[in-house]
């Protein structure tokens, strides 16, 4: 029985957990079906509806907002992922509104932060994969990967899914750009090419993402490449530490000099500065920058940084080449 049924429920309660986690969730289930459907046409109908059934009562058992009205919070929730709370999106050197986004937002920002061999490796791949399909009957496959990164990007393009924080709300659509990476140095390595100009092409694909990762630790995310100037020249123009995981590094400054009991007003994310704090700080989340502290912290970009307790002085800085991630400012003496 295991043999021949535990995959399939195990694959019902993974989709489940997945939907109990993120509404996307059923996106995945719907491409294992329609690979099943694929593969075994009717008789695949049977076994569809034990996986389903399956999803159904673990999405329902693990997600406690559902045990009093399932259908009705379920449809609440789908609703409401089109219903975001404003928030400023710093796209371009601008402000947007995260629920007016422009259209070409989300293509942009992929092209940014994902290293150039990717963005190069993936297009050939997109191209390749299309084009090797009647030869090599890859069809189910590329309709499932190429409908698990569109089906998202669609929404976010055409505003009816909000996002902000850059992409980070459509973060599971990169296992499908990855595949196309793969067809895409796939099918420069089957060229008839040297040995070494083969190793050095995978060097090449290698090299920028190894490189990202040890400049910017422990801040990889803030990661923007060539195009758009490195984390350097993203700095005002796009969101960089959305997160404020600078204040971490920023707190044990503050640990260092401050004396004791002395207060800090933290601008926003108190929650990633606080757990940092040595037990005797009083930190305390103002963001007008009107109360008297001892010491200020914010990740605030360069537009509104500067409105931040403007009379205090800077006196430490986080930063990842030019892109100050977070600053600390402290109470001038008199």
């Amino acid at each position: 029985w295991l043999r021949r049924y535990g995959p399939l429920v195990a694959a019902g309660g993974l989709v489940g957990l997945t939907t109990s986690i993120r509404l996307a969730g059923p996106l995945a289930g719907a491409l294992v079906s329609m690979m099943l459907l694929w593969r075994r046409g009717r008789r695949g109908v049977a076994p569809l509806g034990a996986y389903w059934a399956v999803a159904a009562v673990t999405t329902y058992l693990t997600w406690p907002v559902l045990w009093g009205d399932p259908v009705g919070a379920l449809v609440a929730h789908v609703l409401s992922t089109s219903d975001f709370t404003s928030f400023a999106v710093l796209y371009r050197g601008r402000h947007y509104d995260n629920r007016y986004l422009p259209w070409h937002y989300l293509p942009t920002l992929l092209g940014l932060q994902l290293t150039l061999p990717a963005v190069g490796a993936g297009l050939i791949g997109l191209v390749a994969g299309w084009w090797t399909v009647r030869r090599r009957k890859r069809l189910a496959l590329m309709v499932m990967v190429t409908l698990w990164a569109a089906i998202p990007a669609v929404a976010v393009m055409t505003g009816w899914l909000p996002v902000y924080d850059n992409f980070r709300h459509v973060l599971f659509i990169l296992p499908a750009l990855f595949i196309f990476c793969g067809l895409g140095l796939e099918a420069v390595l089957r060229l008839r090419l040297w040995r070494v100009v083969k190793a050095a092409v995978v060097l090449a694909v290698l090299v920028p993402g190894i490189a990202g990762i040890v400049s910017l630790h422990p801040y990889e995310y803030i990661y923007f490449n060539a195009l758009a100037g490195g984390t350097s020249g993203a700095a005002g123009v796009y969101d960089l530490d959305y997160w404020c995981t600078s204040f971490r590094q920023a707190m044990a400054f503050v640990d260092q000099v401050a004396p004791q009991g002395a207060s800090v007003a933290v601008a926003d994310a108190i929650t990633t500065a606080q757990p940092f704090a040595r037990p005797d700080l009083n930190v305390y989340q103002d963001r007008s920058g009107k109360t008297q502290a001892d010491f200020a912290m914010s990740c605030y970009t360069d537009i509104g940084r500067a409105a931040f307790f403007p009379d205090y002085p800077t006196v430490y800085q986080v930063k990842r080449g030019a892109a100050v991630l977070a600053v600390v400012k402290e109470r001038p003496t008199r």
